[in-house]
């Protein structure tokens, strides 16, 4: 083994040194540390270190030989104990240049090394704790599982490691460097459990671990660290929460330990680190030992009376110690928590509750608790007493019966607060009490009173559960007739009476009536009077807030489930007596409301979906998501507005409010909107919206109008229609003629030219003569020369939907426009598809604009329009005469250089039918030949699945 040059050491070598030093360690001198202490900066030279940093270290074969050099230390004489400074500052240095701060592998021999020389290894660190990087470096050392001896070394000397941190004198960032080494040597010992339980059992040193912790946090919050430190201090507080808790698992009846943790926490000396929440949650909330979970009651209740705890810490002991061990004990036992004749669990016997009666109500319910209101953090903790309290009423009130006048008192005397959200608390106590205990009612009746009269907007959520509590017991805690003059609606009547013009008084009341439309069902009417004309107050048009919109909807909903529930009972709406509907107006009498009354509800509701931001959904909604997918664009929601078209279907549809004169709403609302072009200051996507959701409301009048009254609106309804039919955007054009809508779309109402057709006769009476100038006529007219117009010009989206329309009903209707349809199909349609099918690359070398990407959007109306064509040309095949070869050479076009499916599948499902149900003599044997030819072709594609398809055929 050659030692002189440093070229010649290898790995190998180095083991064969070791193997030697094993057999005959007195032979060697120490010197050979030092000749290979000076190899080693020959071979890891800074140029050197800076290549490898940058590759996997342990692969290196310098690396390689270095890490061989620091294992041959541990195996010389005694004596080598003098390289031990240099050997700690080797490895720092080369990890430094390496750019590891946590793990190489020249730590492996260096802790064997470390291990031999343990008192002189403790002795050196212990003089540094105050490097910032020797400290770490020890602390990481300490993690390692070879490093025992070390530990056991740290263990027996505490008094040493409780010096290096508790200096007399130094700069601060001295005594935090060594601070925050000490707590990260202390937390490295504690993840072996034998030598952390053996050093955490020294109380001294969890004292001035503690206080250090502290300390430092002051310090941090002070901002007197140095910025290098900020990081270490932040590190040593999660680091410190952890020893303690591993301290406290080991004894957990050192309460006096857990609660001064608790302490310095909520006075802001600790970090509120995840690893204490997760102790107490896994040792405290959920233990198994009942006298412990005692135990720890007795001293969240003890703080809570004691006048000397502070505020934070009296929340944070209920809020996250004494309100989930109930919780949890509820759970525990919650098979037999409501079983009758239930006395409390285990944990919440007799003596518990009397403690908490004794400590908490009793007291809480004589004293002046507005005297209280200037301590900061008492509005929280007051919260926690009430939650605990709200809490044991509702799940163990039959151990409470002793209690009960000073539970009541206890929540009486905190709802004169000035706080509202510790007010409203108190309320939902009281609440539970009263659905639970017998109360007189004219406690109740002043208790829903009052919460029928809150509409603070921070309380309005405890007000909400308040009232849900108490709304099973009302009949029997109020008492009184039922009906119209029944207490429980008598009262919220007079309040929205009284308070007309307080719109979030209006907004709490009306939301507690939605929830329970049953209760209120017999008084209906006489709030009805009063919702209808107050509707416009709670959700102002044109721009109401989302929860506004909800309410109003809502409130209309209110409505019709009371009329259905009428309809149920009594079978319509004409019969039963109403002492506020005049008598002499005929009509829907049981109806909630006189019909002009109700006609201001359908405006009100036309009116918000025509000016709601939400658009109807279309099929041509998708196409739109699929454009703006690709730049992150958020779609709206579109529930309201689905919502808003269904309730108004539902109210105008028969046996409900069909007989509402809804005339009024063409000229008002429709024609304003339809008839109107698109302002410059306007935007276009706001204008889509407003005809689209238009075009809903036409739609659902129609359907919900009979034929006569739809016929005798036929000129009205030419007029509406002008514009929109001749428009070139997708979802005004699906929105007139789509019925592809999303699955929880409803109602899902035919188009409107299908349900304007159906009033048309196919066929005039024998005895009646042809009139040009009749609705119908001028109607069928003017949707065939629209057609025209739009074929002929640039609109042929438009065109091609009219004429569908009508073919729909009747094929020969779209005979006189054969030859245009054909000609967009054949020019425009079919070629702009078969374009899309290009590369990008090809069709700019043809010339194209804008390539066109084969499953973008625009390609996918294509198709839809193809496919349109395709079924009204094949269904007057024989009125094409001699046009039908060229539109069959298109079709055999489109199977051949198509890669689509939809359409591929759509011209094979038209063969098959020409095929194997023919109902003309053409096209002849020859042409549909040579369409079904051109399939072979579906054979070379990627995918077969038309290739099977026609191999089925």
């Amino acid at each position: 083994m050659n030692v002189q040059d440093p070229r010649k050491l290898s790995v190998e070598g180095l083991e064969g040194l070791r193997t030697l030093l094993q057999l005959l360690t007195n032979y060697f001198k120490v010197e050979i540390g030092t000749r290979l202490l000076d190899h080693m900066r020959t071979i890891a030279e800074p140029a050197t270190l800076q290549k490898v940093s940058f590759t996997l270290i342990e692969s290196h074969a310098k690396m390689k030989v270095v890490t061989a050099i620091f294992s041959v230390f541990h195996l010389l004489p005694s004596a080598a104990v003098q390289f031990l400074p240099e050997l700690v500052e080797r490895v720092l240095q080369l990890e430094a240049s390496l750019r590891r701060t946590r793990a190489s592998p020249f730590r492996s021999p260096l802790i064997q090394y470390l291990n031999n020389y343990a008192n002189e290894s403790w002795t050196f660190f212990c003089a540094a704790m105050d490097e910032e990087g020797k400290g770490r470096f020890f602390a990481q050392v300490l993690a390692h599982e070879h490093s025992g001896p070390l530990r056991n070394k740290v263990v027996a000397e505490t008094e040493a490691l409780i010096a290096t941190f508790t200096p007399t004198d130094g700069s601060s960032d001295v005594l935090a460097r060594a601070a925050v080494n000490a707590i990260h040597v202390v937390h490295s010992v504690c993840q072996f459990d034998e030598p952390g339980k053996k050093l955490l059992e020294d109380e001294k040193l969890r004292d001035a671990l503690l206080k250090a912790a502290i300390s430092l946090q002051g310090m941090d919050r002070a901002n007197t660290l140095s910025g290098t430190l900020r990081l270490a201090v932040v590190q040593s507080a999660e680091h410190i929460t952890d020893i303690l808790t591993q301290y406290l698992r080991s004894h957990p009846d050192d309460l006096d330990m857990l609660f001064r943790i608790l302490e310095a926490c909520t006075a802001d000396q600790l970090t509120k680190c995840p690893g204490l929440f997760a102790y107490l949650y896994q040792h405290v909330i959920t233990n198994e030992s009942v006298e412990y979970q005692r135990s720890v009651m007795g001293r969240c209740i003890d703080i809570y009376t004691s006048k000397q705890s502070p505020q934070n810490m009296k929340w944070f002991a209920f809020h996250y110690v004494l309100n989930p061990i109930l919780a949890n004990d509820a759970m525990r036992n919650w098979d037999s928590l409501f079983e009758a004749g239930t006395k409390g669990t285990a944990l919440l016997d007799r003596s518990m509750t009397d403690q908490i009666h004794n400590k908490l109500w009793k007291p809480q319910s004589n004293s002046d608790v507005s005297s209280d209101d200037e301590r900061q953090g008492v509005d929280h903790s007051r919260m926690e007493l009430l939650q605990t309290t709200a809490f044991l009423v509702k799940y163990h009130h039959n151990m409470l019966q002793d209690a009960r006048k000073d539970i009541i008192k206890f929540g009486w005397n905190y709802i004169r607060l000035d706080d509202v959200i510790n007010k409203y608390a108190a309320y939902v106590l009281i609440a539970y009490f009263i659905a639970n205990y017998e109360t007189p009612s004219k406690i109740a009746l002043q208790v829903y009173g009052a919460l029928l009269r809150a509409h603070q907007a921070e309380g309005k959520n405890l007000v909400t559960q308040s009232l849900e509590i108490l709304q099973p017991v009302l009949k029997k805690r109020l008492g009184g007739p039922d009906g119209r003059q029944a207490i429980w609606s008598k009262i919220p009547r007079r309040i929205v009476s009284e308070e007309s013009n307080n719109v979030a008084q209006l907004a709490s009341i009306y939301q507690f009536l939605v929830r329970h439309p049953d209760l209120f069902y017999e008084a209906r009417e006489v709030f009805a009077q009063t919702i209808i004309p107050s509707i416009n107050k709670v959700a102002g048009l044109p721009n109401p807030s989302t929860e506004s919109r909800k309410l109003a909807l809502n409130l209309v909903s209110l409505l019709w489930q009371w009329e259905e529930r009428t309809i149920r009972e009594q079978g319509s709406l004409s019969g039963g007596d109403s002492p506020l509907i005049d008598p002499q107006i005929q009509g829907k009498r049981a109806a909630v409301a006189p019909a002009p009354l109700r006609l201001a509800l359908v405006k009100y509701l036309v009116q918000f979906i025509a000016t709601i931001p939400e658009r109807y959904p279309t099929s041509a909604s998708k196409h739109r998501e699929e454009r703006q997918s690709g730049g992150m664009h958020q779609q709206m929601p579109t529930d309201t507005v689905v919502r808003a078209v269904d309730l108004l279907h539902r109210l105008l549809s028969p046996p409900f409010w069909d007989d509402v004169d809804v005339d009024a709403m063409f000229p008002k609302v429709t024609e304003q909107i339809l008839c109107s072009e698109l302002k410059p200051e306007e935007k276009q996507d706001v204008w889509t919206t407003r005809v689209v959701n238009t075009i809903q409301i036409l739609k659902v009048l129609l359907n919900t109008r009979s034929d006569d009254w739809v016929a005798a609106r036929l000129g009205q309804l030419q007029k509406l229609l002008a514009k929109p039919l001749k428009s070139d955007n997708v979802e005004v054009q699906d929105a007139l003629h789509g019925v592809d809508l999303p699955d929880d779309v409803q109602p899902k109402l035919p188009p409107i030219l299908q349900r304007t057709l159906e009033v048309i006769p196919l066929q005039l009476p024998d005895d009646e003569l042809p009139d040009a100038e009749s609705p119908t006529e001028e109607f069928k007219t003017f949707l065939s020369t629209t057609a025209s117009d739009a074929l002929n010009g640039s609109s042929h989206m438009a065109g091609i939907n009219i004429l569908w329309a009508l073919s729909q009903r009747r094929s020969e209707d779209i005979h006189t426009h054969i030859e245009a349809l054909l000609k967009t199909f054949q020019t425009k349609l079919a070629k702009d598809h078969i374009s899309s099918q290009l590369t990008p690359a090809q069709q700019i070398s043809q010339g194209m604009q804008a390539p066109t990407v084969p499953n973008s959007p625009e390609a996918n109306i294509t198709v839809d329009l193809i496919i349109k064509c395709i079924d009204m040309l094949s269904g007057c095949i024989s009125a094409l005469v001699d046009r039908r070869r060229p539109y069959l050479s298109v079709l055999a076009s489109l199977v051949e250089r198509s890669n689509d499916n939809r359409l591929c599948e759509k011209i094979l499902s038209q063969v098959e039918t020409w095929v194997f149900n023919p109902t003309e003599p053409v096209p002849t044997l020859k042409e549909k030949t040579a369409v079904l030819q051109k399939m072979l072709l579906f054979e070379a594609r990627p995918d077969l699945t038309m290739y099977n398809k026609f191999m089925e055929l």
